[in-house]
């Protein structure tokens, strides 16, 4: 897969505060137009500029587990209906693994990488998608609004407000 592991964090959505879209609790619905939870977080590359791989998703208790994850590129930014949209139906999402975050910095790369053929499988049984169209960054992703060449907060420093 492709994922430098060692970068990979969660990040809470309120602390993307200098966003110039507030992330934190923003209703997630699914192509069927169910609402499928809120934004809780994302698991973002903290070596890549805060490169986002996943969006946590907070279910709000339909789901087996508390959390899920959607791979950055299922979902996309409907800023004036203030709603993250992901391209699969909340039947489909249902079969997705949970996700605990307490775990997320734990789990080995065999781990994570068997959590991404899961979702690819689920995605597109009969024609599974490629992951760098699962994990390309969307142009509405602006953690911090700065630029590129700044130094970005959330490094590996243990201050920093990453979970």
């Amino acid at each position: 897969m492709d994922h430098p592991r060692a970068g990979l964090k969660y990040v809470a959505a309120k602390d993307l505060d200098g966003s110039t879209i507030d992330f934190d609790q923003l209703d997630v619905v699914g192509s069927d137009g169910e609402k499928l939870g809120k934004v809780d977080g994302f698991v973002v590359d903290v070596d890549d500029d805060l490169r986002p791989y996943y969006v946590v998703v907070n279910a709000g208790g339909w789901f087996t587990s508390k959390y899920f994850l959607l791979a950055i590129g299922q979902v996309t930014c409907n800023t004036p209906g203030r709603t993250l949209v992901a391209d699969l139906s909340r039947d489909r999402i249902a079969h997705y693994p949970g996700f605990d975050r307490d775990e997320f910095n734990r789990i080995s790369d065999d781990e994570l990488g068997q959590l991404d053929r899961t979702m690819i499988t689920i995605c597109s049984p009969a024609e599974p998608a490629s992951a760098s169209a699962m994990f390309h960054t969307p142009g509405w992703w602006d953690p911090v609004g700065r630029r590129r060449d700044e130094p970005s907060r959330f490094g590996t420093d243990s201050s920093d407000p990453v979970a």
